[in-house]
């Protein structure tokens, strides 16, 4: 039996006509048109995510009244330079030329010192959440992926990137591949260490590549989890001060330290015993003034 071409079946005229007519049909019916489908994973609440080559943020806003939304979630992501420095460790691992390179990319982007780079929009209706959001910046994209070749070394170590779309096609992550990405940043020692919001972002970025517009989901949900987790381990901690002062003095080699090693080998302990999370200052002071009280006990 011959095959029909695409360009002569019936039935495909017929659904590129009634793909025509939908948004006619929608608009003298009195229905928004949202061009995409709500998916749901891990029986989570319905979402739509759409992009600014599906709708524009006014349309968007207009959805949102039409929907009988009441509240429309904005957040605007400005550029820092200080999210540009590095913290010692990287500082270190990088050779002179790629510092070079660092400080050369810092001076050109103190230009967009306080400009938007990232826009996103959210709103809830009939139990479905709505987000928009557009591509970064052009000039925050050619900054961003100057930053990941520049720091393409560290890739060698810590979190292991995948394979990245080219450059000139943007992707979103899916809901799946979002949460795939937070269990996994979860596990990663180089995620749970960060320092900053900033140091965060590299690490995503450098995972998913310069060209996903949604990484900035994968950054707040990873970096809640590992916060959550870092708190709650640290709470129980904290209820322990006097026996974990007493462990730290049983060690000799912390006890003939001086004070600066002192702080460092407590946050190395206090590190291991949460399972590898970066210990609040805080609780670093409050233990090691634990200790001390318990060293001039001694010495009555």
């Amino acid at each position: 039996m011959a095959t029909v071409p695409a360009a002569r079946d019936p039935e495909v005229r017929g659904l590129d006509a009634v793909a025509r007519l939908v948004p006619t049909w929608a608009s003298s019916r009195g229905l928004a048109l949202v061009p995409v489908i709500p998916e749901t994973y891990d029986e989570g609440m319905p979402t739509v995510h759409l992009t600014a080559e599906q709708m524009t943020p006014e349309a968007f806003t207009d959805l949102a009244a039409t929907a009988g939304a009441h509240l429309l979630y904005s957040c605007q992501e400005t550029f820092d330079l200080a999210s540009l420095e590095l913290d010692e460790d990287e500082e270190q691992r990088l050779d002179a030329h790629a510092r070079e390179r660092m400080d050369a990319v810092r001076r050109r982007a103190a230009a967009y010192q306080g400009r938007c780079h990232d826009l996103r929009l959210v709103f809830a209706a009939d139990g479905v959440l709505h987000y928009w959001s557009a591509e970064p910046a052009a000039w925050y994209a050619a900054i961003s992926a100057e930053i990941d070749e520049v720091l393409s070394v560290l890739d060698e170590e810590g979190v292991e990137t995948r394979d990245h779309p080219p450059v000139d096609q943007p992707v979103r992550l899916s809901e799946k591949e979002i949460t795939q990405l937070v269990m996994q940043l979860r596990e990663t020692s180089e995620f749970r260490e960060a320092a900053s919001q900033a140091q965060r972002q590299r690490i995503v970025r450098r995972l998913v590549g310069p060209r996903v517009a949604n990484y900035w989901e994968v950054v707040e949900r990873a970096g809640d989890a590992v916060d959550a987790a870092s708190s709650e381990a640290f709470a129980e901690l904290e209820a322990q001060l006097s026996t974990l002062a007493d462990e730290l003095l049983s060690d000799p080699e912390f006890r003939e330290s001086r004070a600066k090693a002192r702080k460092f080998h407590t946050v190395a302990f206090l590190k291991g015993r949460s399972g590898g999370y970066k210990p609040p200052t805080r609780l670093v002071e409050i233990l090691l003034d634990q200790v001390a009280k318990k060293t001039r006990a001694e010495k009555r």
